[in-house]
């Protein structure tokens, strides 16, 4: 490969995350790049020689597809655009691509299956830090002209650093209006109910996830039309029947929402190639007296709203959502996540024309419901993906089959009140044996709870009950120790929206005979007990391990005093910090530590508590 530099420059606020999970720590985890892979189609005879001179004529025309990036640990992250770049294809199936390193090379390349020097099969593969879906769909359709006819389409889109240099200034009305994004972002994740739809297998054990699919060729066509009376945008529509659904369904008229389909909806970048679009956070809430119109408005407006903050720096974004959750002693947990992905419509999918369904069922964790909307030339597929112990099959469908309904009556009377037939008992009320706490508005696992409890030394026994509106936790065994019990859970809700740290510990010697009976606990004898509020700072004890973190943390952020009973985030931490924190760790000789340990209520001490030799 020619190393040889024409443009340095940082990355855009959307490149972030993906910069952040590009590094070592997690290609090591993960066994791969984040990477993003889609299938191309290829003229008959085509030679391995033709796919590397299509792949290079959309490299030499987009940055995007020749940059590598400087490792953590080395400053503010930036891009190195190479003046030259012909990307690999490699021979096998697409169950062979290897991974490759954007600290050392542009992860655009090709996997091909090839015989008698023929190209059979071709897949292009990007990592995700260099191109969004929408781009990797221009991309495509780029190659697979250059293959048929050895030109281009016409394409005037801007490169990513030019991208990045307007984000960061030069225009004081969009700063203004940013930064009333953020404010308002940041009030919404306050205000909103945490873990109101649960995931059971958040972090620990097994988990089934089941995916039901909706296939029909006439929705699209009374989306077109309800959008067109609203003067909205047609993915808005899809959102407000979605999230209406979810809200009659969990019978919890307000939430917040994640959308993936951020940013793309803007002049600027519509033919932009690289990465733009980012996940944002979105408010979804509805009122008795509503009518298809005001739910259809209100929902375009909260997502327009969104969009004109959604490229803000995303490592600032994520230490905000850091402290807001260290307010409130848990993570939230975004429980709707919308993808739509009209970018898929001339990329060859074919599907059955009419109304089908099909489920499927795989063994791994979710921890929210995930739909994606994806318009074709002659159906729309609509998919949502969840925790099986959250949806029956036939719950999933029938939220689908809703949100095609929701959208049938916009279109044939816009001006009508909302049809809410009070489906669903809430999903919480659905699951069986799962004993929870409220506080706050939000729902926690006690069982969850006592079982990290009862995994700290010295614990014979765990019981949490409420107490005033807040957890309290009765801890058996004369050798534990509750501050080493209250820093494990308060790292561990950083992690596990179904944890929260208890606002008082109470220890006994022994467990009662009943352990699930509140009364049998409090007639205990204490101990010992520990209200954190009032008595961690005194109570904390730090070692060399504490004193090495400190070091890691000042290394990677200048001179600052390290209080123990601090957060990462509430000593201004920066996010894009952490991985050059993990790596002076691992160089230290330490693990045990985990980058998501960083971004919520655990303390300093709680973390380094975490941390054991190599």
């Amino acid at each position: 490969m020619t190393v040889e530099v024409v443009r340095t420059g940082p990355l855009t606020w959307a490149q972030h995350m993906f910069w952040f999970y590009n590094d070592p720590y997690f290609m090591e985890d993960w066994g791969s790049e984040p990477r993003a892979v889609l299938p191309l189609r290829v003229p008959e005879r085509t030679s391995i020689a033709d796919l590397e001179d299509a792949l290079a004529a959309s490299a030499e025309r987009h940055e995007a597809l020749r940059t590598f990036y400087t490792r953590p640990g080395s400053g503010e992250p930036m891009q190195r655009v190479l003046a030259a770049y012909r990307p690999e294809v490699a021979i096998g199936p697409l169950a062979a691509v290897e991974a490759v390193s954007i600290f050392e090379r542009p992860g655009f390349r090709c996997q091909a299956e090839v015989e008698g020097g023929v190209v059979g099969s071709a897949w292009m593969v990007a990592n995700l830090i260099d191109l969004d879906g929408a781009s990797m769909a221009r991309v495509a359709g780029e190659v697979e002209a250059y293959l048929a006819d050895g030109t281009l389409p016409a394409s005037a889109g801007m490169q990513p650093i030019d991208l990045a240099a307007s984000e960061r200034g030069g225009n004081p009305g969009a700063e203004a209006r940013a930064e009333r994004g953020m404010r308002r972002a940041r009030e919404l994740r306050r205000e909103a109910p945490r873990n109101f739809l649960p995931a059971l297998h958040w972090r620990y054990g097994s988990g089934t996830t089941r995916s039901a699919t909706l296939l029909d060729g006439a929705v699209m066509k009374a989306a077109e039309s309800a959008a067109d009376q609203c003067r909205i945008t047609v993915p808005s529509l899809f959102h407000a029947g979605i999230c209406e659904v979810v809200s009659e369904w969990t019978r919890t008229p307000r939430f917040v929402f994640s959308t993936a389909v951020a940013n793309r909806w803007r002049r600027s970048v519509r033919d932009f190639v690289g990465r733009v679009a980012s996940t944002v956070d979105c408010g979804f809430e509805r009122a008795p007296d509503d009518t298809y119109r005001t739910v259809l408005k209100r929902t375009h407006s909260a997502l327009a709203n969104a969009y004109l903050h959604a490229n803000r720096d995303f490592g600032a974004g994520v230490m905000e959502d850091a402290r807001s959750d260290e307010l409130t002693g848990s993570v939230l947990a975004k429980p709707v996540l919308i993808e739509y992905l009209d970018y898929l419509r001339d990329a060859g999918i074919t599907l059955p024309d009419g109304r089908h369904t099909h489920a499927t069922t795989e063994e791994r964790r979710t921890d929210h419901l995930w739909f994606n909307i994806v318009p074709l030339p002659n159906t729309t597929s609509m998919n949502v993906n969840s925790d099986a112990a959250v949806l029956s099959e036939t719950d999933a469908f029938a939220m689908l089959h809703q949100v095609v309904d929701f959208i049938q009556r916009a279109a044939d009377g816009p001006d009508a009140p909302v049809h809410r037939p009070g489906s669903g008992g809430g999903a919480w009320g659905g699951i069986p044996g799962a004993r929870m706490l409220e506080s706050g508005g939000s729902r926690f696992s006690a069982d969850r709870i006592e079982a990290n409890i009862e995994r700290c030394d010295g614990v014979a026994a765990a019981a949490v009950f409420m107490d005033a509106g807040a957890p309290v936790a009765y801890v058996a065994g004369a050798g534990s120790d509750l501050v080493a019990v209250h820093e494990r859970l308060s790292v561990e809700s950083s992690h596990d929206p179904l944890v929260k740290a208890p606002s008082l510990y109470v220890q006994t010697s022994e467990p009662p005979q009943s352990r699930h009976q509140e009364s049998a606990w409090r007639a205990l004898p204490a101990a010992d007990r520990f209200a954190p509020a009032d008595e961690y700072a005194s109570r904390v004890v730090t070692d060399e391990r504490f004193e090495v973190l400190t070091r890691a943390f000042v290394e990677c952020h200048g001179p600052t005093e390290v209080c123990p009973t601090e957060s990462y985030g509430a000593l201004g931490g920066r996010y894009l910090a952490i991985a050059g924190v993990m790596e002076l760790l691992r160089e230290g000789g330490y693990a045990g530590v985990d980058p998501g340990d960083f971004l919520g209520p655990g303390s300093m001490s709680a973390i380094a508590g975490r941390m054991t030799l190599r």
